[in-house]
C-alpha cells in the first residue's frame, strides 16, 4: 500500500488504516525502529501492573521509604461491634 507523507504540525507522518491498527490491537501507543534501512512499527504489550516490582526497587534503592497502612489505628464503630 503507498500512503502519502503529510505535514502535521512541525513534523511528518502518515496516517495508518483503522483495519491495520485493529487487526494488531493497536490502540494508543507503537514502538518505532529503525532497520536495514526500513520503518517497523510494533504494537506494545504492557500487561496492567506489569513493571511495579521493579518501580517498587528502584525506589527503595534510591532511599524511598515504603508508605505505612493508610488504615493503621483507624477504627470505627463497624470495626469494633461484631457484624
Amino acid at each position: 500500500m503507498i500512503q502519502q507523507i503529510r505535514k502535521i504540525g512541525n513534523s511528518n507522518g502518515i496516517i495508518l488504516p483503522k483495519a491495520f491498527l485493529d487487526a494488531l490491537n493497536i490502540d494508543n501507543n507503537v514502538q518505532l525502529e529503525l532497520r536495514n534501512n526500513e520503518i517497523i512499527i510494533s504494537p506494545i504489550k504492557i500487561e496492567p501492573r506489569e513493571d511495579w516490582s521493579a518501580k517498587f526497587e528502584k525506589a527503595i534503592e534510591n532511599g524511598e521509604l515504603a508508605e505505612n497502612d493508610l488504615f493503621e489505628n483507624l477504627e470505627n464503630d463497624f470495626d469494633t461491634e461484631e457484624w
